[in-house]
C-alpha cells in the first residue's frame, strides 16, 4: 500500500518522487479542534516515507500543523528533504564515523 501511494496514478504521495530512487510512503490528515474557535475543525497534514525501498537508508515523518491535506502540504516538504538527503550535499551518516 505504501508503494502504491507513491507510484500509482491514484496515489496521493506521487509528488514525493525522487529521480533514481523508489520511495514508499503514506499521506494522512489528522483532525483537531482549533483553539478558541467554538469547535471548528482544522487538519494537520502528514506524510511518512522510507527510501530507497530496496535498501532503506532513511525514514522520514513530516507533520505540517494546520496545513490541511497531507498530499498538498507535507509531501513537497518530504520530497525536498529526500532530494537533499540523496544529493552530494548531504552530511555523511554520523553513525558511520563512530569508532
Amino acid at each position: 500500500a505504501m508503494v502504491a501511494d507513491t507510484e500509482s496514478h491514484e496515489g496521493t504521495g506521487t509528488r514525493a518522487f525522487v529521480q533514481g530512487f523508489r520511495i514508499c510512503g503514506k499521506t494522512g490528515t489528522a483532525q483537531f479542534i482549533i483553539p478558541h474557535s467554538n469547535g471548528k475543525i482544522g487538519e494537520h497534514a502528514w506524510f511518512v516515507a522510507v527510501a530507497p525501498i530496496s535498501d532503506p537508508k532513511i525514514v522520514l515523518a513530516v507533520l505540517v500543523e494546520g496545513a490541511g491535506e497531507g498530499h498538498t502540504n507535507s509531501v513537497p516538504v518530504a520530497k525536498n528533504t529526500l532530494q537533499w538527503y540523496f544529493s552530494d550535499h548531504a552530511t555523511p551518516n554520523l553513525l558511520d564515523q563512530l569508532p
